[in-house]
């Protein structure tokens, strides 16, 4: 089934190089060189960066010191995520044939892939395109047991989100109808739920596919919903046209867990993403905004915006520990 936004909501997939593409800012221009001074050493959060020349897995903590490189390899890597203990991080990359998710250790050592028929289905078909589109928006289930992922194609026998044990046996579709579109899935923190996108709007369901409903319904698009810690919040973000510029703009939101008290977090239409800190009090989240997709914090109301992150090439899709 087609809705009418999801031609251009395809295009914005939460994967590093087509987040970069709906920036309209040039990648590489702008913004000083250097990194801000400081920070406790923490490895807070974990992003993709293209800094060096290819797309490689970073971590940082939440003052914007401390920064260290996880992974060097040319293949690209993407939508990383820590385990709820943060001693794993589950990751896309199309370093290798097959499955596009892969598991390593917290400082970037043991990197495994996780294979299965599900997520090799694409290669067995004769797919030609690279594999980190194979599947999308891999995170832990909050019991840190297994993965969840959804696979976003046309083929209704493989299209779906889908559950994973740690070394990929298992896979198991949810009873959860989803679309073309649908490039983003997450926990709710109970780990009974998972919010997802269909269509251009968000939904949650029960894993076991009751109690679905609808939390948006807008004339614009709906991207990356993430719960806060505590559950009682989605952040996310939305697209609405620019008729003056003509252009979509992505800002960041956040509602009540019923949908209820939408309210815009930022104004500059160049955002990218974003995800609450442990604790809920702060998002972390990409922006073009200053000529280069960089990363910055603010408080979970919108207030203090500070940025983080001052090198050449976009840093994008952070990921709170």
């Amino acid at each position: 089934m087609h809705h009418p936004r999801t031609d251009r909501l395809r295009a914005f997939a939460p994967v590093a190089p087509l987040l970069a593409l709906a920036l309209t800012s040039a990648v590489g221009c702008g913004g000083s060189s250097e990194e801000p001074i400081g920070g406790d050493g923490r490895a807070d959060f974990v992003f993709t960066s293209e800094r060096d020349g290819s797309d490689d897995l970073f971590v940082m903590d939440a003052a914007g010191g401390g920064r260290v490189r996880l992974t060097d390899h040319p293949a690209r890597e993407a939508s990383a995520s820590f385990s709820p203990d943060g001693s794993t991080i589950v990751f896309l990359s199309d370093r290798g044939l097959g499955s596009p998710i892969h598991l390593m250790d917290a400082d970037g050592g043991n990197v495994r892939q996780l294979q299965n028929h599900v997520l090799s289905w694409g290669t067995t078909r004769g797919r030609t395109s690279s594999p980190i589109s194979l599947a999308l928006s891999p995170v832990f289930r909050p019991d840190g047991q297994k993965v969840l992922f959804v696979v976003p194609t046309e083929r209704p026998e493989v299209a779906g989100i889908y559950l994973m044990n740690l070394d990929g046996s298992e896979p198991t579709r949810l009873p959860v109808e989803i679309w073309g579109d649908t490039r983003a899935v997450a926990f709710h923190p109970d780990g009974q739920r998972v919010v997802f996108t269909r269509g251009g709007d968000i939904y949650v369901a029960n894993v076991d596919g009751s109690g679905e409903a609808r939390l948006t319904e807008t004339t614009g698009g709906e991207l990356t919903p993430r719960f806060s810690p505590d559950g009682a919040t989605v952040l996310f973000l939305r697209s609405e046209w620019n008729a003056a510029e003509r252009r979509y703009d992505y800002d960041l939101y956040s509602m009540a867990a019923d949908g209820s008290g939408v309210t815009r977090l930022t104004e500059t239409g160049r955002e990218s993403g974003g995800t609450f800190s442990r604790d809920g009090s702060t998002i972390i989240f990409s922006s073009g905004r200053d000529g280069d997709s960089e990363i910055y914090s603010m408080r979970s109301d919108g207030t203090s915006e500070t940025r983080l992150t001052r090198r050449r090439g976009y840093d994008i899709t952070p990921a709170a520990r």
